[in-house]
């Protein structure tokens, strides 16, 4: 989670976001921040596993909300400075890239191009995944509007082969776009551009046994995380918004067993922050 210092209310939802970060075990959160290091070599407090690499690209230090910023202002802040992780595990990787947008990449990217061929570069930042910015938004690789210049460099630095976009059908911020889903197309091909108002629930398993899978839920990850979506939100309006569908991406020792999985479900449970289905 970004390191925010100066916290302002920028979502309906923020309170219980900070609730649940006061609420959490010490020795259970993790503040990571920028490096070229993985998190497992530069901190050994954090135990990932043997076999698993964690890189935290994104936010680069401490995210200061200074309370003269208007609600618009503080939410581009967030977004520039946005949590983006990479997972890596027996050769498959993938970016979970939260909201971030053009800023964030453009301050991502160009903190490893030109480095010392005895530093890590911009190969750090390959995936085999790339779990959508922003329900599929421009912002990811345009500063504004529709008919404002893009800049696919990111999106070409991390050339990953399939696309994950979490998104609700029909909700309310028109998401994706289809500018930026036309470039993620031309990137990775109309069959592996994945949108979870369309297939439901995205798995990646990941063994040591085979490459990576990319698997369709045939509706228990809906079942098991989704809210009732007759009830409506604090907006009056049903669950069809950006938390759409759980793009579910499952990292981990080979295909996930019962047990497992039931105990996610009740880990998850316990805290989940808003009424709409997992994003």
């Amino acid at each position: 989670m970004p390191q925010y210092e100066d916290r302002k209310q920028v979502a309906k939802h923020f309170g219980e976001y900070q609730r649940v970060v006061d609420e959490h075990p010490d020795e259970q959160t993790k503040q990571p921040q920028g490096s070229r290091t993985p998190l497992n070599e530069k901190n050994t407090d954090f135990d990932l596993g043997e076999g698993i690499t964690v890189r935290c690209f994104s936010p680069p230090g401490y995210i200061k909300i200074e309370e003269t910023l208007t609600e618009d202002e503080a939410k581009q802040l967030v977004h520039e400075n946005c949590l983006v992780v990479k997972i890596a595990y027996e050769g498959a990787s993938v970016i979970l890239t939260g909201d971030s947008n053009l800023a964030c990449w453009e301050r991502i990217v160009n903190y490893y191009k030109g480095r010392p061929d005895d530093e890590t570069g911009t190969e750090v930042l390959a995936a085999d995944v790339l779990h959508a910015s922003h329900h599929g938004s421009r912002t990811f690789f345009k500063p504004g509007g529709e008919d404002t210049e893009a800049s696919l460099e990111a999106l070409e630095t991390i050339d990953p082969d399939a696309m994950i976009v979490s998104v609700g059908e029909d909700n309310r911020h028109n998401h994706p776009h289809e500018d930026m889903m036309k470039a993620y197309r031309d990137q990775a091909g109309d069959d592996n551009v994945y949108e979870t108002r369309q297939t439901g629930t995205v798995i990646m398993e990941v063994d040591a046994a085979s490459p990576y899978r990319i698997v369709l839920d045939p509706g228990s990850y809906a079942e098991d995380y989704g809210w009732d979506e007759d009830e409506d939100d604090d907006d009056g309006e049903t669950n069809g918004g950006d938390g759409g569908l759980a793009a579910g991406l499952a990292v981990g020792a080979g295909a996930l067993t019962a047990a497992a999985i039931a105990k996610r479900r009740k880990k998850r449970s316990a805290t989940r922050l808003d009424d709409a289905p997992a994003a």
